[in-house]
């Protein structure tokens, strides 16, 4: 490769004089700049004028033996710099010297040359909007239908509708056919993205003073090539030309979008009019468009429509034959989207039913996705009241079980709706006449009133409780209602409260013990040491109506809740088991008993303590009751025997420790 080194003078500043002296005293014109010590960056004589713009040392080179075709490093050749750095305020003429200047010389000029993104002149001109090298680089057969190397065509680029016009008028003039329905990398063509001002896989960007948009952009993904919105501006009329001339709407990218997609997507105030030339123009020509075509997600225009809150759209479509009831293949329908929104957008659906109604396309409003959602489940997930209330005059069934057997009323029992959302529900399907299964079991057993305790729903238990909701059915773990209050995460003294006082004011009496284990037995096995719920307990159950608590009732293993209270180390509930009598001498099915469980314990010190404390309480009688005095003494024996065998008590294999 010739070197020379001219090349730093003229960048900076032209100097045609030197430039010319350098040449007269036999330098090449074609040499190739050695500033840089990157091969791959190097430039030529030309090149560098035209980078700079300085045209009459471009001029000089030309005439004195400059190669118009010789390429830099990365490819471009002088047209490619021409085309490329053209701007609004940029003299174009210049495009005409340099084809004018190689006619004289005889040069060939490579019009379809490619640099090393794939880019030939043409595209780079439509690209800049450079109009006069347009007309010339077609007028010299330059190929309309050159693709780079991210798939783009010349025609993704014709921008404004004057360029437009006058790039398809020059290439029928000259009997070239323009492909119009050509894909790039991402498979859009050039009618997806002229429709796609702002389609959901783009994203504007700011570079410099441009605003830009990634063209086919996909998550974490960057094309090569960005159109320049200013260059877009009649993008409508661009489109329709396409259209005009053969370019074909159901074309799907990679994404399954096709053109009514993209149009959907766009939150446009007259996305309704692009949408209707569209239609207009493929009636005249009796061409389909598929109103209900799939993406790769399932999904319909009119899923976009209703997703982007594009109403005006969502009327077109169903005017023009589209199935409000599609579903995508997770079984969703445009109704569920409208239900799933972020916000109560009660307006959106009063307008979707009404057009429905309008065009005698009925919505189905108990449509179940895959996992057996209708759209009041998910409306009522994202705690969406007005849309509830509205789904349920419109005859939405309450008691519709998605796939884990939950109704309305579950969902709602576990959503962050308030508690007059729940009495709305009740009083619709009064008005109705229509039953609500207030103890509707889902797969696990459990009923709204499980859900609602779970959740701490206090007001919601006693509207449950005065709508008929049974208190006593056991789930498949075996746990009612009350269980559930007594396995709490927290010391829900007020929720035990008001359960029994709900049972007793709609004359349904809890049952303690359900299965084996009783309310004292959860309590004792809490996460934590919850003695105010287990006090709170004791207080309600020592009501004169009520039956009496027994404190040592055996479940299915046997255990007491003296046992659970020791193994979970709950030392309050412990102590207070003990006033209440609790028999510490009661074994269990593995034949051990509270006392065993004790001296098992890395707690053993403090059960001792409790002993102690119960057994000097005159008022428990802990000293005359059989069982505590012994409980204190063998707990002191077994902590020396345990200090004596390094903080393990030892056994004999194959014996029992005996009291």
């Amino acid at each position: 490769m010739k070197t020379c080194k001219i090349n730093t003078r003229y960048k900076r500043y032209g100097y045609e004089a030197i430039v010319a002296k350098f040449l007269e005293l036999g330098q090449d014109p074609n040499c190739f700049s050695q500033e840089t010590r990157d091969a791959r960056y190097s430039e030529t004589p030309l090149n560098l004028s035209l980078i700079n713009n300085h045209q009459r040392v471009a001029e000089l080179l030309l005439r004195s033996g400059a190669d118009p075709n010789l390429c830099s490093q990365n490819g471009d050749v002088p047209l490619h710099i021409i085309c490329e750095s053209f701007d609004d305020s940029d003299d174009d003429e210049f495009v005409e010297t340099f084809f004018a200047i190689n006619d004289q010389l005889d040069n060939e000029v490579q019009v379809n040359a490619q640099n090393v993104q794939g880019d030939t002149p043409l595209l780079l001109a439509l690209q800049t909007g450079n109009k006069k090298a347009v007309e010339l680089l077609l007028q010299r057969d330059a190929d309309p239908n050159v693709a780079n190397a991210s798939g783009f065509t010349p025609v993704y680029f014709i921008g404004t509708i004057d360029l437009a016009q006058t790039f398809f008028k020059i290439n029928d003039e000259r009997n070239r056919t323009v492909e119009v329905n050509v894909r790039n990398k991402w498979s859009n063509t050039p009618l997806h993205l002229y429709l796609a001002q702002t389609i959901v896989h783009k994203k504007a960007v700011c570079a410099g003073n441009h605003e830009t948009v990634h063209v086919g952009a996909r998550d974490n993904e960057e094309p090569d090539l960005h159109l320049n919105l200013a260059k877009m501006g009649d993008s409508r009329k661009a489109a329709e030309l396409l259209l005009r001339r053969g370019a074909d709407p159901n074309f799907i990218n990679d994404q399954g979008d096709t053109c009514l997609h993209i149009i959907c997507s766009n939150d446009d105030d007259d996305d309704d009019d692009i949408a209707n030339m569209l239609f207009a123009i493929c009636d005249e020509k009796h061409q389909i468009v598929e109103v209900d075509a799939r993406d790769k997600e399932g999904r319909t225009p009119l899923h976009a429509a209703i997703f982007n809150s594009n109403i005006n759209m969502v009327e077109v479509l169903l005017k023009r034959g589209a199935n409000p009831n599609s579903a995508d293949k997770s079984g969703y329908t445009p109704l569920h989207f409208v239900c799933l929104r972020e916000y109560d957008d009660v307006d959106l659906a009063k307008r979707f039913f009404e057009i429905g109604e309008k065009f005698n396309k009925p919505l189905e409003v108990d449509a179940q996705n895959n996992e057996g959602w209708t759209p009041l489940h998910a409306a009522i997930f994202k705690g969406n009241a007005n849309l509830v209330e509205l789904l349920l005059r419109k005859n939405a069934d309450p008691n519709s079980l998605n796939k884990n057997g939950e109704t309305a009323l579950h969902k709602i029992c576990e959503a962050n709706l308030d508690d007059l959302t729940v009495e709305m529900l009740f009083e619709i399907c009064d008005e109705k006449k229509q039953s609500m299964q207030v103890d509707a079991l889902d797969k696990m057993g459990k009923t709204p009133l499980h859900v609602a305790i779970k959740n701490g729903k206090i007001k919601l238990v006693e509207i449950l409780m005065r709508r008929g909701a049974n208190p006593n059915l056991a789930d498949k773990n075996g746990f009612t209602p009350l269980h559930i209050v007594c396995q709490s995460k927290y010391d829900d003294v007020d929720l035990l409260k008001m359960l029994f006082e709900a049972a007793d004011k709609f004359n349904k009496p809890l049952q303690p013990t359900l299965k084996g284990s009783t309310p004292l037995h959860l309590i004792s096995a809490g996460k934590m040491d919850y003695v105010d719920l287990l006090k709170a307990f004791f207080e309600i159950s020592d009501e004169q109506t009520r039956p009496p608590v027994k404190v040592d009732a055996r479940d299915n293993e046997g255990k007491t809740p003296l046992h659970y209270a020791i193994s979970h180390r709950h030392k309050k509930v412990f102590e207070l088991l003990l006033r209440r009598n609790a028999d510490a001498n009661v074994f269990d099915n593995y034949g051990s008993t509270a006392l065993h469980t004790i001296c098992m314990s890395t707690t053993i010190t403090a059960g001792r303590r409790c002993c102690l404390k119960s057994a000097r309480n005159e008022w428990t009688g802990a000293d005359r009751c059989s069982g505590h005095v012994r409980l204190y003494t063998t707990a002191s024996r077994a902590g020396q025997r345990r200090a004596q065998a390094g903080g393990r008590i030892a056994f004999e294999k194959g014996s029992r420790y005996k009291i």
